[in-house]
This record gives structure tokens, C-alpha cells and sequence, in this order.
């Protein structure tokens, strides 16, 4: 289940805010978050729970991080050097680092405690898809 929670967290990090109103997060917003989450179905509850998770998880890290050190993340994302990169390209300091940390464990525990143990397992074999599809 750790890869579940990698997942969920990381996908905090690189979805930028939607302008919608929490309350009105579709489906789709959430599958762009958490692509993962494809083809499971979540209830309009589930749906707004995880949009708020993630609302509130990017409001924390964007008052920690720069907005060049943003810029320089989603350039790097962007350009398609993947996540690894793009954290790196954002040069966090060491206190930034742990307290981005603190909050992605945070909220990835939220997140993962929104879900049926039944959508946690279609979530499990929708990444182990996606990691075959990637080798």
C-alpha cells in the first residue's frame, strides 16, 4: 500500500488548483489529480473529500515554496523530466523539504482513508498497470 501512498502524494504536488469551487469538483478534476483513480468509482462525497484534500495540501506547500521555486518545478514537469527532476529544479531547502514532506504524509494519509478498502485494491492494480505499461 506505501506505492498507493507515493501515488496520492505526488499527485498533490504536481496538479495546480482548479478554480472551481471545491464543492463542484467533477470526477475528471480528481482523475487529472490522481490518475489512479481511473475507472473507480468514487461517490460525490469521495470526490469533493479528495478535492479539499488537495486543496488544502497545496495551500500549505504554496506557502512554503517560492513562486520561482513553483515556476521552476512545473517548467521542469512540463518539459517532461518527470517529478524527480522537477523537485529538484525547484531547489528546496533542507527546512522546505521537511515540512512539504510533513504535509504530503499528512494529506496522502487523508486521502488514502477516504477510499473503500474495494477502491483501494482497483487503485493498486490501476498503478501496477501503469508501471507495466511504463517498462
Amino acid at each position: 500500500m506505501k506505492i498507493i501512498s507515493v501515488i496520492l502524494s505526488s499527485a498533490l504536488m504536481v496538479t495546480p488548483i482548479a478554480a472551481a469551487p471545491i464543492a463542484q469538483a467533477q470526477p475528471a478534476e480528481i482523475t487529472q489529480t490522481f490518475p489512479a483513480l481511473a475507472g473507480v468509482n468514487l461517490s460525490e462525497s469521495q470526490i469533493a473529500e479528495l478535492a479539499q484534500i488537495r486543496f488544502q495540501a497545496r495551500s500549505q506547500v504554496d506557502a512554503i515554496v517560492s513562486s520561482e521555486q513553483q515556476q521552476s518545478f512545473f517548467n521542469t514537469l512540463q518539459s517532461g523530466e518527470g517529478l524527480r527532476a522537477a523537485i529538484s529544479a525547484a531547489n528546496l531547502s533542507e527546512a522546505q523539504r521537511t515540512q512539504v514532506r510533513s504535509i504530503l504524509r499528512e494529506s496522502r494519509q487523508e486521502a488514502s482513508q477516504v477510499l473503500t478498502p474495494a477502491q483501494k485494491q482497483q487503485l493498486l492494480q490501476n498503478i501496477r498497470a501503469q508501471l507495466m505499461g511504463q517498462n
